[in-house]
């Protein structure tokens, strides 16, 4: 529950200047900014990823069979072309239950951008830096709202397939949070749009689903954040396998 969380989010230290942040705006999870985001990522998002990724490979589905919201999704990051991939990969009613835990400093810079990938994508600011402490308790929050989270524990993203560390901040996410984890592996993504890129180009793109993780909430976030870690990178293994063409087969089409 959030009060538990709450409680767990409060042993993060503040840092030596507070940094207070604005409570996220409640309109990208009210019920007309819903029913549009899903017009939009079905008209518009998913029909875009189409046009760029020329062969969308798709394995573990079935590990979908019997999660429901609310659960965090993890997954490596390497690319903007992840997030749709991501929510591609997902059937359509699980799609739409699902806040993106986005950089702060970075998509909320400017109020515009921020508010149309909040329309488009259900994007809350999460701090990478400072007091984190907020962001933390904003996901009980969601959790608690039955809300899926998706955020990417390297913190940023990595350039040409490499890997970055795990912030431990996901080790203290996941205990507290106190729901299924579901690791992903996403390949492809950076060499469509690679990071410092702006326009885009054609390729194929892979993503692996994995066994939903259970934590419990005893264990210490820093083992928490090293297993989901090494979930995570042995998803991210078959993804790159399966985009290189090593494994016969397309996989799952999702529509």
């Amino acid at each position: 529950g959030l009060s538990t969380f709450g409680d767990l989010a409060r042993v993060v230290a503040d840092p030596p200047v507070p940094i207070i942040l604005k409570t996220p705006s409640a309109w990208p999870r009210q019920r007309p900014a819903v029913t549009l985001r899903r017009v939009i990522q079905r008209l518009v998002i998913i029909p875009l990823h189409r046009v760029f990724v020329t062969n969308f490979r798709l394995r573990g589905l079935e590990n979908l069979k019997n999660l429901r919201s609310p659960y965090l999704i993890i997954a490596n990051h390497g690319s903007h072309v992840d997030t749709p991939s991501i929510l591609r990969a997902l059937p359509t009613e699980e799609r739409s239950k699902v806040a993106i835990a986005a950089a702060e400093d970075y998509f909320f810079s400017n109020r515009i951008h921020a508010s149309l990938m909040a329309l488009a994508l259900n994007i809350f600011p999460f701090s990478r830096r400072g007091n984190i402490r907020q962001s933390l308790e904003f996901c009980g929050y969601l959790a608690d709202m039955g809300w899926s989270i998706l955020i990417y524990p390297e913190g940023t993203r990595a350039t040409n397939e490499k890997k970055l560390e795990f912030k431990q901040g996901i080790g203290l996410l996941a205990t507290g949070l106190g729901v299924p984890i579901l690791p992903i592996g996403v390949s492809g993504g950076a060499d469509i749009l690679p990071k410092g890129r702006r326009v885009p180009k054609r390729g194929p793109v892979s993503v692996t689903i994995g066994e939903p993780i259970w934590v419990e909430p005893t264990t210490p976030p820093e083992q928490v954040t090293r297993e989901l870690e090494i979930a995570v990178r042995r998803l991210q293994c078959d993804a790159i396998a399966r985009n290189h063409g090593q494994y016969h087969g397309r996989g799952n089409e999702v529509t």
